[in-house]
């Protein structure tokens, strides 16, 4: 049995970031977790949350193409609506993540998008844009 942990709830929020921004690619995505609580999801961290997001269809992939589905759109909505208009990040965190523990998952995925040599290229990327 699997279940959801807050990381699975910071990673909805950067791929939700990500949507918002029009951008989905690895760097992206990396970006957008690392602005809802300033720590970037290791790739196992990742890959996991990414499985147990597409196993509940709260993300879509298409090849390489990654989308947020409207149950995770609907999520967000949910946990923001909730939290109401001054909420912070981490609030937020905890919103998603009380939605998502609702859900048990008796399996999960097994799909990986990016390489881990690619993961790590994004994050080395990432880090070489932030300014100390």
């Amino acid at each position: 049995m699997h279940s959801f942990n807050p990381l699975d709830a910071q990673i909805l929020l950067g791929l939700y970031g990500a949507h918002q921004a029009d951008g989905f690619s690895c760097l992206d995505i990396i970006a957008a977790c690392d602005a809802v609580n300033n720590s970037i999801p290791t790739p196992e961290e990742f890959t996991e949350a990414f499985n147990k997001l597409l196993y509940v269809s709260a993300i879509v992939i298409d090849g390489e193409q990654v989308a947020l589905a409207n149950f995770g759109k609907e999520l967000i909505n949910k946990a923001k609506t909730n939290a109401g208009a001054k909420a912070q990040l981490g609030e937020l965190v905890t919103l998603v993540n009380r939605e998502l523990s609702t859900y048990k998952l008796k399996s999960m995925c097994n799909r990986q998008v990016w390489t881990r040599e690619q993961y790590q290229q994004a994050i080395d990327l990432h880090h070489s844009h932030i300014k100390p």
